[in-house]
Order: C-alpha cells, then structure tokens, then sequence
C-alpha cells in the first residue's frame, strides 16, 4: 500500500509478529530491477498460514460462517442479476453462480495456486471457473462472492497447501519513505484506530468467576497459543474463588448487556452446579449476539472421579456438579501423594435435584499448576512431557464461541 496498511489488514498480525532484518533489495517479494542491488533493512510482519487461519476463525471468519455467507451472497447477486433482465454480458456469470458450489470454488483456488496461474499464463485446458476468475481482473480470484475481504483471505488460504507457509506484510517501502517511523509499533496503532466501533478487529473480552480462573486461562493460552494471545483480555473484578463467584458474574455479565457494550464477550462459567443454579437467572433476558455464555466442557476423567460424601467414598460422573477450574489443570497436577484429589459433597441444591461439589487440596493444586506454567514457560519442550489436554477443551470452546 502506497501510503499507510490498511487497519483491517493489519487485524490479523499482532506487534510480536513483526521482523526487522537485513536483506538484499531482490530479495523482497514483487521487487522489479531497476538498477543497483543494494542492501536494506526489512520490516515485515509475519505468521504462519496455520496461525493466521486460526486467528481468522477466532475473529469469527471461520470456514462454515464463510459458506453461509457465500450461499447469501450468490442468492442475492442472482437475484439482483435475473431481476434486471439479465444482460447478454450478464449470462456468463449468472451461469456460473448457479452451477458451482462453495467446495467448488475452493477447488479452483487450489488448481490456481499449484499451478501456479496468472492472467497472462491462463492454460487452455483450464477448469471453466478457473478461467472465470480470471476473466475480468488481472489478479483474479477476487471474483470469489463474499462480503469482506477477510472471508475472501480465510478462503484463499484454505486453498493454500502448505500450513507452514508464511503470511506476510512488508512495510519496508513505507518505513524507507518516512510514512512510519522504524520504532512504530504499525500493527497496535492500526488496531487502535479500530477500537471505535464494534468489529471483529477487537478483543475479545473473557470474564471469569475468579481472579483465579482468570490467571490461569491468561497464562495458559500466553504458553499454549501464543499466537492467539493478543486477540483476548481476560477480565476479573478482584472476585476470589470463594462459593458465590458464579452470582457476582451473573451480575457483571448483566451490567456489560444493560450498557449495550458492543465489544465481543464470553462469559465463562464453571461446570457445576453453583454456576448452573445461577445461570437460570439468564434465561429471562435478551443476551446480544456479541455475548456467549459458556461453561467448562465435559470431561473424560469425570465421568468417574473419586468422590467423599455422606456415604463414603466412591466414584462420580461429576460433570455439571464439581468441574471447576482445577479439574482442568492436568493429571499431574491432580495427583497428589498418587492419588487424585477428591470431591467433597457440600450442599444440595432442591431446583436441580442435584449437589454441589468442591475438589480437596484447591490452594495444593493450584500451587502445583503456576509451577508447571513456570517450567514450560521457561522450557517448551515440557509442554508436551506434561498434561495440558483439558486446558485445550476448554480454548477450543473460547475459539469457537464466535465461529
């Protein structure tokens, strides 16, 4: 871009991702001789396909959400065609909204990018909808139907074969010619001026029963996707993990819906039934669609976890009844002397015929985790030595609440 990135563009890198080295002036993309090769300094923003892809469904431009987005957007072009009396000029096109599907589309991508096709190298015996896409710009695939230029990348580089691959934006040029400053921080500053509206630019804003809760997810997707981590605030009110956390979350979760806030919000429940009972209050009131309201997911291991109650000792389904955080924290750290630290039965709740539960040794554990945070942190080869698979449920509900 000749002036300034555009700030939507810049929505799907974050300031970590940006790289300043010395190249030779071929050596960057597009660059067209024209004379000396001199030695520069780059200033590239850049991220794995895989890694955009996953920032791109968290912003709510998933590939399912882009399908129906599609399928809208071909309707309404072939309305809008056949209403005007479709044109000679018009019937090419109106021909290929109607025969081709979404998979179809992507298909044609694919034969594009793996042969490696432009306008001016457009083969014969190319696909009809791969000539099509061509058929009107030198770039070509923006013919693809679609609303936003984001669901129009996230297809593209569903296309794309390689994960690995790198998405890339080079301000070199900008920087050389004094439109920014070397030390500009370009990516937080186009993002600052999206935060004026409500967009899938922002954060998305998490809020938990806890400070406790809030802790832990934060560090966790700072070790577990580090790519992701900018495009989340965790949010807590210096509420501790005391019984109760559940209503004073309903509260806050009331406040934000009552002052129309319109940045995107997961409220994230523990999956008990102190938070179930304190849900209920919800289901009377008009929760926006850029409010989720989520709890911990199932899990494997409590479907039979050690329990202690008024009848001894035995093994529970406890999911919907005592899943709170420390459930999620891993094996290892809720072994304790070799065994798993049990539920206690507290209190019975008469509207959902159902008791409420709490895990023994929660300060032990907790403790426990923050040290295996600290260790992978410093040592990310440990991460895969140690249990972090119910934490991942737990992101991938957070992930998907908004694809």
């Amino acid at each position: 871009m000749k002036f300034e990135v555009e700030p939507w563009l810049l929505s799907i890198f974050r300031e970590s991702d940006k790289r300043v080295f010395t190249r030779k002036s071929s050596e960057a993309i597009g660059w067209v001789h024209s004379g000396e090769d001199y030695e520069e300094t780059a200033y590239v923003y850049s991220n794995s396909i895989k890694n955009i892809k996953q920032r791109l469904d968290v912003m709510g431009f998933s590939i399912h959400k882009i399908q129906d987005e599609f399928n809208s957007v071909v309707r309404e072009q072939i309305e809008n065609v056949e209403g005007k009396r479709a044109q000679r000029s018009d019937l090419p096109e109106l021909e290929i909204l109607k025969k081709y599907i979404f998979d179809d589309w992507i298909d044609a991508f694919k034969f594009v990018l793996a042969n490696d096709i432009s306008k001016d190298n457009l083969p014969e015996n190319a696909p009809e909808l791969v000539k099509y896409l061509f058929s009107r710009f030198s770039a070509g695939l923006e013919e693809f139907p679609h609303e936003d230029f984001l669901s129009y990348l996230r297809v593209y580089l569903e296309a794309c074969p390689d994960d690995n691959a790198l998405v890339y934006l080079d301000i070199t040029y900008l920087v050389e010619n004094d439109f920014y400053y070397p030390e500009d921080k370009v990516c937080h500053l186009g993002l600052e001026s999206l935060a004026s509206e409500y967009s899938p630019y922002q954060k998305i804003i998490v809020l938990t029963e806890g400070s406790t809760d809030s802790l832990i997810l934060n560090g966790s997707l700072q070790l577990l996707y580090p790519h992701l981590y900018g495009y989340y605030s965790f949010m807590d009110f210096g509420v501790s993990n005391a019984a109760g956390g559940a209503n004073i979350l309903v509260n806050n979760l009331k406040a934000f819906i009552g002052s129309g806030i319109s940045n995107r919000v997961i409220a994230l429940f523990d999956n008990d039934t102190a938070a179930k009972v304190s849900v209920k209050v919800l289901q009377t009131i008009d929760i926006p669609n850029n409010i989720k309201v989520l709890h911990y997911p199932n899990l494997e291991l409590a479907k039979n976890y050690p329990s202690v109650g008024p009848n001894g000792k035995s093994e529970n389904n406890i999911n919907g009844l005592a899943c709170s955080i420390e459930l999620y924290l891993g094996l290892d750290v809720l072994t304790i002397d070799g065994r798993l630290s049990p539920i206690h039965w507290k209190g019975y709740d008469d509207s959902l015929k159902q008791y409420q539960g709490e895990i023994e040794n929660k300060k032990a554990i907790q403790k426990n985790f923050f040290a295996k945070l600290e260790q992978c942190s410093n040592n990310s080869n440990l991460i895969e030595k140690t249990d972090w698979s119910a934490m991942r449920l737990i992101f991938q509900s957070i992930f998907n609440a908004f694809s």
